[in-house]
């Protein structure tokens, strides 16, 4: 993980650090544009913890005052910096502030810029950049009688407008063009428009998924969840005020009543991490028409290392947080057509940093339970050439040894689950030699023999999102 700080030796005298082992030791990074500044506002990437936006106040000696900003961008973490856009603003002016948009597969180049101006009213104006930082749209405006949330879906920017003065009215926008232009989305069905003494409704956007959750403010203080990113709206709540939305599957909503604290379990919605995601603009990164999703960072260092399409296939979602049930613990996960990266920070710095899911075990727990014959505990066969495993009790021989042994082993596979037996392959229903691994399924493909493809890698990572209802 990389962490950055901004450490303010005096009014004008700013130092950027960098640290890429989660705060234990920190590199000072080199930002002479920073000289000088009054402020320093910085803003990361969800998409990219290396691409880094710096925005740098300075302050005139004039009358009225005269401010300056520029902004600079860095794609690797604050070591060198590209300058993107200067201006002058003369009036009064508050502050600034820069940050990413939150939700689903925001790209690098996406900024959203808050000017506040006048004194400390409260008014602001809120800008959008789908260029890096190169130029800026206008996307709203915040006052007492207006509010403007923004977010980001796997189509583009969702805006929430709020209009007390037109008696409590909201609409719902989506711009596919980085907020030059606005479309129509759909509301909750029974909320049109309410007294304009109440406060704007809230939208949460469920970090790196497609899910939006808007509470009303109201009396009713109605919840309603969106598993497509604003197209579609169903009602889950009512009477409870929202407290907190877990950022991480399956998704838990934390509310408030009559001092007493209420948890709701969401049915599984997770339909919207496999749909399409917008390329992510990350330094790194490869975006796979065949699948619309990306591959960047550690995932893609580690896929690449072991295997790539052959082993993996395709990536099926965008790294999201998912509850393990096996531990109890929530990890960074991917999943691949054939199964599911894993980060484990706890490891970082080891080859088990990335760890593949157990989809072998995952996928076939119940048929061990009931006692299915291949999955049971076997003695030592002494084939031929072959190796045996008493940790699970399991035989291991010809073709899928020679595979096993050549393409990872343990590491990758894990220990064999069952011994071999002809099963249906439900995706072309062709029946097959098979064999379970703890974290795939081997198949011998005869028409293949004599190829590198004489044994195959099942497709247990699109099973496993077909059993979940994502597929």
């Amino acid at each position: 993980m990389q962490l950055y700080a901004l450490n303010q030796n005096s009014a004008t005298d700013w130092k950027l650090y960098a640290s890429p082992d989660n705060g234990h030791t920190w590199n000072e990074r080199t930002q002479p544009f920073m000289n000088g500044a009054t402020n320093v506002k910085l803003a990361v990437s969800a998409a990219d913890a290396r691409a880094i936006y710096a925005l740098a106040i300075y302050v005139g000696n004039t009358t009225p005052p005269t401010y300056s900003y520029t902004f600079y961008f860095s794609a690797d973490g604050g070591t060198t910096w590209d300058k993107r856009q200067e201006k002058n603003v003369v009036g009064v002016f508050n502050n600034m502030f820069i940050s990413p948009l939150e939700g689903h597969n925001s790209p690098v180049n996406v900024l959203e810029l808050t000017i506040s101006f006048g004194g400390g009213h409260g008014a602001t104006s809120d800008y959008i950049s789908n260029d890096g930082a190169r130029t800026f749209t206008e996307a709203g405006a915040n006052s007492p009688n207006q509010n403007v949330q923004l977010s980001h879906s796997n189509e583009g920017i969702v805006r929430l407008t709020w209009l007390s003065e037109s008696g409590g009215i909201y609409r719902m926008e989506l711009s596919t063009d980085g907020g030059r232009s606005w479309q129509p989305l759909a509301k909750p069905e029974d909320v049109e428009s309410v007294p304009s003494y109440r406060s704007a409704p809230d939208l949460i956007a469920v970090p790196n998924t497609n899910i939006m959750v808007l509470m009303s403010n109201f009396v009713d203080r109605n919840t309603w969840l969106s598993n497509d990113g604003g197209r579609s709206w169903r009602k889950i709540g009512g009477g409870i005020k929202l407290q907190k939305v877990s950022p991480y599957l399956p998704l838990t909503i934390l509310g408030e009543r009559d001092n007493k604290l209420y948890k709701l379990d969401v049915a599984d919605i997770g339909k919207s991490l496999t749909s399409a995601a917008l390329a992510s603009g990350a330094a790194d990164s490869n975006y796979y028409p065949e699948t619309r999703h990306n591959l960047s960072g550690i995932f893609k260092k580690f896929w690449e290392a072991n295997g790539g399409l052959a082993q993996f296939g395709y990536p099926k979602t965008e790294p999201f947080r998912e509850y393990n049930p096996s531990d109890g613990k929530v990890y960074l996960v991917q999943y691949y057509e054939r199964n599911r990266f894993e980060y484990h920070p706890e490891l970082a710095g080891t080859p088990y940093e990335v760890l593949l899911g157990l989809l072998g075990n995952q996928l076939t727990a119940e048929r061990k339970a009931d006692g299915d014959g291949a999955f049971n505990y076997f003695a030592d066969i002494r084939y031929p050439g072959g190796r045996y495993f008493p940790e699970t009790g399991h035989n291991l021989r010809n073709s899928f040894k020679a595979y096993w042994e050549a393409n990872g082993g343990l590491s990758i596979y894990g220990y064999p689950t069952s011994e071999e037996f002809y099963e249906v392959n439900p995706d072309d229903g062709k029946t097959y030699v098979v064999q379970y691994f703890e974290r795939n399924r081997f198949e011998y493909h005869p028409e293949n023999k004599g190829t590198r493809y004489e044994v195959l890698l099942g497709l247990l990572g699109n099973t496993l999102l077909q059993q979940k209802g994502w597929l």
